[in-house]
């Protein structure tokens, strides 16, 4: 049987050797292939993708040129790392049976159980979600309650400041700009007199 090797990290911490990192998922797959007389013809993968934002990778093989044949499945090292989204799970897992292409996670084995494959595949993947609902929750907590200290709580710095040292600091290049910004709005032009000025 040809198949496909899928492999991803959902945070830039795991691109290297910790967690659940690619080589390990790359391993388990490889050897699950051997034990299961499959060969893998090409491998996509994706880094530091978050499983709530597009995977390239995994785009690649639903929406590119993939198809069976001479593809049969896509083998993965666990069902999370297709997504833990349920919704997406199984949007991704339509697109490929559209393709005739069968999805195999190897931790969980779903077809193993016969007809209670469905049944164990869907809790297993509403566990998943609720781990990444938890997650998401945890982190909005922690960057809330870092904000309310007056610290910075993360993601991409707005427009005047830069990240230095996990601080903001002024962004020298793009505060007279801001400055600008705030100066036309105190003379009560509209933002887009301000937009089309700045431009």
């Amino acid at each position: 049987m040809n198949v496909i090797g899928y492999v991803r990290v959902s945070t830039d911490g795991q691109c290297g050797e910790d967690k659940f990192g690619l080589r390990v998922q790359q391993e388990q797959i490889e050897a699950y292939c051997s034990e299961h007389d499959m060969t893998i013809v090409k491998w996509f993968k994706d880094e530091g993708e978050s499983g709530a934002k597009e995977r390239p990778g995994f785009d690649e093989i639903i929406y590119g040129e993939i198809s069976n044949p001479p593809y049969e499945a896509v083998i993965v090292a666990k069902s999370d790392r297709v997504a833990r989204d349920i919704n997406i799970y199984y949007y991704y897992k339509m697109m490929l049976l559209k393709k005739d292409v069968k999805l195999i996670s190897i931790a969980e084995d779903f077809e193993a159980f016969g007809v209670f494959a469905p049944m164990l595949e869907a809790f297993t993947l509403c566990v998943a979600d609720m781990e990444r609902q938890n997650i998401n929750k945890r982190t909005s907590s922690g960057r809330k309650a870092k904000a309310k200290t007056g610290g910075y709580s993360g993601g991409r710095a707005p427009m005047g400041y830069k990240v230095q040292n996990k601080e903001l600091v002024i962004n020298e290049d793009e505060a007279p700009v801001v400055i600008r910004a705030f100066e036309l709005r105190d003379t009560n032009h509209t933002l887009l007199d301000i937009v089309d000025i700045l431009n």
